[in-house]
């Protein structure tokens, strides 16, 4: 959306290596980070730019979660064990 990543977001993460080349990590994606993503570059002699686009969807629904077997009641004495599955 043509929206500047700011150096102070820590959602995202900017690095440079010592061989020039640059780095983003976007540490969680949101729905919102979708869009196009543009690295750019200059020196005196113009300008480099190129682009990819983002595209984050919303994880399917997740199904609750069933159990095989009930859990059974347990008596046990004092300093005994008590042991349950599920």
């Amino acid at each position: 959306d043509k929206e500047e990543i700011s150096a102070t977001d820590e959602h995202f993460v900017q690095t440079r290596e010592a061989d020039g080349t640059a780095r983003l990590v976007i540490k969680s994606t949101k729905v919102k980070d979708s869009g196009e993503i543009r690295c750019e570059a200059s020196n005196p002699a113009g300008i480099a730019r190129t682009d990819a686009p983002l595209t984050v969807s919303l994880p399917e629904e997740e199904i609750a979660p069933e159990f095989a077997q009930e859990l059974t009641s347990c008596q046990v004495l004092e300093g005994q064990l008590a042991q349950f599955e599920c």
